[in-house]
């Protein structure tokens, strides 16, 4: 009676000594387990079954397929004026000719001092649009201002290298009718046109079409409006 008793007492020390390896096995391969933080897809693997890896080294490359933002690269000058009356549209390069709102959800006030920009993130509102990682595309930043001013098509400007933006103003009428280049300071741009900040009064005629070969004082024919 008193071997089997030593028997079961040695088989019992076996066994606890075999859930012992076991969870010390267990605990070895959860700290060797990588988690997700999202769910995605793997787009190429950076290390080999093997590898030895230190704490931070990268591991693959994940790749989100939902919930993708926009990036963009705003000029600096803009981050005062961004509030939120502010709006996005976007224009994807897979899809040109197509326009879609995109929400503002967050600033990065961090500038890029070499290119003075900040980096601006944004939600796609577009249910139902086909989007890749790394995809291409254009937005187009929409301000409040709370002010009015002079605006001119773009096709107005003429841009000179040494920095100079003029347009050609139409003076008097009819047959009668010269053109004198006035230099100006254009604002923002929007729909095809721009603000001028300076240079023009309101109610001034400008020359859109066929501006690039005229000379001062020369005689145009204004177009009846449409």
């Amino acid at each position: 009676m008193h071997a089997r008793e030593a028997q079961v007492e040695a088989k019992a020390a076996d066994l606890a000594k075999l859930v012992a390896e076991e969870q010390r096995q267990a605990a070895r391969v959860r700290r060797h387990q990588v988690t997700a933080p999202f769910a995605g897809v793997i787009g190429r693997k950076l290390t080999e079954v093997g590898e030895w890896v230190e704490p931070g080294t990268a591991v693959v490359e994940l790749i989100a397929t939902d919930g993708l933002r926009l990036d963009f690269q705003v000029p600096q000058h803009y981050f005062p004026r961004i509030d939120e009356q502010a709006r996005l549209r976007v224009e994807l390069r897979a899809m040109p000719g197509q326009g879609f709102d995109a929400r503002i959800a967050t600033i990065v006030p961090v500038n890029d001092p070499s290119a003075r920009t900040f980096l601006l993130r944004a939600d796609l509102d577009a249910d139902g649009v086909a989007t890749t990682p790394g995809m291409s595309a254009q937005g187009t930043l929409r301000l409040h201002t709370a002010r009015q001013g002079v605006v001119v098509s773009r096709d107005a400007l003429l841009r000179y290298p040494d920095g100079r933006v003029t347009v050609w103003v139409v003076e008097g009428g009819g047959e009668t009718a010269t053109v004198t280049e006035r230099q100006v300071q254009p604002g923002v741009g929007f729909d095809g046109k721009v603000e001028i900040r300076a240079g023009l009064e309101p109610g001034m005629r400008v020359v859109t079409a066929g501006n690039e070969a005229l000379q001062e004082g020369q005689r145009v024919q204004p177009a009846s409006p449409p």
